[in-house]
């Protein structure tokens, strides 16, 4: 337990700035490791739903083509391009809340975005992915550029 509560920390930087108004039930040292990963589980998937009028289908597509260039196997090519989903979308949510503008409409696709996050074990390697991938960087910055050039 101790060892996926560090994995997801991770995602849980990335996406707590969406998530600061969660309920933190980890109230202290002597919580229990189960209370703390439940916890830091369910702030990155309401990360996820906050930045969810954010999530580019199209970052998932380039993220993936160039993935599956370089990495290991179709799966941890997923993975990474699931993780510059969300990694593009907290940007893109970030300037969104500092204007007060719209969120943007994504077009409703036939499942779900990020299939990773669909399991713990798939969560941890997204966690993963989002701090070790350069292309995961490269969609972070890719949104910096185009929130910056609205």
């Amino acid at each position: 337990m101790w060892r996926r509560y560090h994995q997801l920390q991770p995602a849980w930087r990335e996406l707590r700035v969406a998530t600061r108004h969660s309920i933190n039930l980890a109230g202290g040292i002597s919580t229990p490791i189960e209370v703390r990963v439940t916890q830091i589980e369910s702030d990155i998937y309401d990360g996820i739903l906050s930045v969810h009028p954010f999530l580019n289908p199209e970052v998932r597509e380039l993220s993936l083509a160039e993935a599956l260039k370089t990495a290991p196997t179709d799966e941890d090519a997923a993975v990474i391009a699931d993780a510059a989903v969300p990694a593009h979308a907290i940007v893109m949510w970030t300037r969104h809340a500092a204007d007060q503008t719209d969120p943007p409409v994504q077009p409703a696709g036939d499942g779900p975005l990020l299939v990773s996050a669909n399991s713990t074990p798939g969560l941890v390697r997204l966690s993963q992915a989002l701090s070790r991938s350069g292309i995961v960087r490269a969609a972070r910055e890719a949104a910096v550029l185009e929130s910056s050039a609205r």
